[in-house]
């Protein structure tokens, strides 16, 4: 995991390094690879200790694609079922 380096001066006048785990990288929509909103940002080891509620967006394919693709994939999807229920009604 990687690491930041930052030196800080103590009130007494040492310079102290501080060590601190960087944080992992914003979940991204697996279709348009855009930041996810309203998902936790920090390393995939210790997103266990948080709550389901702040690892997902609650509704469908929450926390895997973003809400515009999710409405393109309901349309898409939609709009199939109806080309084939009218060709099966036209037969």
């Amino acid at each position: 995991m990687a690491k930041r380096i930052i030196k800080r001066k103590t009130p007494s006048g040492r310079i102290t390094i501080l060590i601190k785990k960087a944080k992992g990288d914003y979940m991204k929509c697996s279709i348009c690879k855009k930041p996810l909103r309203g998902i936790v940002r920090d390393h995939p080891r210790n997103l266990r200790k948080y709550p389901k509620s702040q690892k997902r967006v609650s509704r469908i394919f929450g926390g895997y694609l973003c809400h515009k693709c999710l409405e393109r994939v309901l349309k898409e999807s939609i709009r199939k079922e109806v080309l084939k229920d009218l060709s099966v009604n036209t037969l």
